[in-house]
């Protein structure tokens, strides 16, 4: 990159390189500190010499690729847990999500709780309804300066129909904050 284009490996297709016309559009993709980001380009002119490149104009129109099954929401949500593979007694939980998605949800706590533990989760969805379901814990993180932890879960156990009230409830949310120009 330098303050006015970019230059590209560029493209080649059965070993024989592609070359468009100036003024051409493309789009591409390009993965930067673990994000990939969708870009729309304006080919200018080729470089053969050392190595073939093209020289495009800086890229616009950079979108944030969701390589995810099903988008995220923020959203604190009331929820209780129990966790499934303590010895002993499972105690009830409450707790607050962080954010959901059809695939999982995170969930804030005081207690760091390992990867791969096993806990039943029950949430009441506003206007949806309530949902319960069994998820792994994926990762936990703890936010610098805090004592609390952000624990990422993965639905394991879920009738598709509470599964549908949580994309339902997410696109509704999204919805509303369209709606709101936020």
């Amino acid at each position: 990159m330098t303050n006015n284009q970019m230059h590209i490996a560029m493209p080649m297709n059965k070993s024989v390189p592609v070359i468009p016309r100036p003024g051409t559009k493309f789009y591409g993709r390009a993965l930067a500190q673990g994000t990939i980001w969708q870009f729309t380009c304006i080919f200018v002119d080729k470089n053969m010499v050392p190595v073939p490149i093209w020289i495009c104009e800086l890229p616009f129109a950079l979108i944030k690729v969701q390589l995810r099954s099903f988008v995220r929401l923020p959203a604190a949500l009331p929820l209780k847990f129990k966790i499934l593979s303590d010895s002993g007694d499972p105690v009830s939980i409450g707790t607050t999500t962080r954010d959901i998605s059809g695939g999982g949800l995170q969930l804030i706590t005081k207690k760091d709780l390992p990867v791969g533990t096993i806990l039943h989760l029950w949430l009441d969805l506003p206007e949806f309804g309530p949902v319960a379901t069994k998820a792994t814990i994926v990762r936990s993180d703890q936010p610098p300066d805090t004592n609390i932890y952000w624990v990422a879960t993965k639905f394991t156990e879920i009738v598709e129909k509470d599964r549908e009230k949580i994309i339902k409830f997410i696109f509704k949310k999204q919805s509303e904050l369209r709606q709101k120009g936020l």
